[in-house]
């Protein structure tokens, strides 16, 4: 998180401007410095439970402070505040919460195939977010095989084109040609005098998840204070859960990743645009103690 917290603009003395003003404090330490070496003798195991302090300070209030200004909505917004104000500027507290925003709500959305453009050893000479993650055991769970089913269900929902490019599925378009009358949104296309379509419009299409992480396993990381402090933070559903005002679990039908509300049609061409842009995304260097 490269921006600094712009200056506050929610409404003064609100909950809102309140936490908005400790995420600024937060993001102003230069360290967790001796806070740290003073909650080490205090914890059964240091390494894995200091965790939530691997990244600096200025990245734990950046993502709360953001958290308030771009939360979905009011129920979000307000969620964020109430949490942050209940820390009572307690570092510890602030610091679990939002290692819980970083590995519990943010987690779930990013694509288990790896970050986008793909980047190489010589741009990111420090422990990557997979390998820091799987040291401490903190699970980054790929959906598994997409169900033909889903597959079919989303082709039929976005008309067999991919919903960020436009791009028609060349395999359901060969189908269209033997079976028309089963493909009611191509068979313009296909019809006896319609012109080919030419063959940049077309793609292979694949399955893309909006949640690709699991939504029910603990996020772990925190110390014992922190824990206790944030109890209700039991899985990153519940985590989604509070910020959206959404009941995740009853809008998919369960945990199912695989519910056609949590995926739609895509193209490779549309994270090859992304691909040729001159930039990549790389961690953040976390400071040392």
């Amino acid at each position: 998180m490269p921006e600094p917290l712009p200056p506050n603009t929610f409404t003064a003395h609100t909950p809102a401007w309140n936490a908005y003003n400790s995420c600024v404090d937060l993001e102003a330490l230069a360290s967790w410095g001796a806070f740290v070496q003073d909650l080490d003798p205090r914890i059964g195991n240091p390494s894995l439970e200091a965790f939530m302090f691997q990244n600096p300070p200025e990245v734990a209030g950046r993502t709360l402070g953001y958290a308030l200004r771009f939360a979905p909505n009011d129920t979000g917004r307000n969620c964020v505040a109430r949490e942050v104000n209940a820390c009572n500027g307690d570092i510890e507290s602030l610091a679990g919460l939002a290692h819980l925003y970083i590995y519990g709500l943010i987690r779930v959305f990013r694509n288990p195939k790896g970050p986008t453009p793909t980047i190489t050893a010589d741009q990111s000479p420090d422990v990557t977010f997979d390998q820091q993650a799987n040291i401490h055991k903190i699970s980054l769970i790929t959906p598994g095989a997409q169900p033909t089913s889903l597959r079919k269900k989303l082709l039929y929902r976005d008309q067999y084109r991919c919903v960020l490019t436009g791009l028609i599925d060349r395999a359901s378009l060969d189908k269209a040609e033997e079976t028309p009358e089963l493909f009611p949104d191509l068979a313009s296309l296909v019809a006896p005098q319609a012109p080919a379509v030419p063959g940049e419009l077309l793609s292979d299409l694949e399955v893309a998840h909006i949640i690709s992480q699991s939504l029910t396993d603990g996020i772990g990381g925190l110390s014992e204070a922190a824990t206790a402090k944030l109890d209700w933070a039991s899985s990153a559903s519940a985590i989604l859960d509070r910020f959206s005002g959404i009941d995740i679990k009853l809008l998919l039908g369960g945990t199912n990743l695989h519910s056609a509300i949590n995926g739609f049609m895509a193209s490779l061409e549309a994270h090859a645009l992304f691909d040729r842009l001159d930039f990549c995304l790389i961690q953040a260097r976390v400071h040392s103690f």
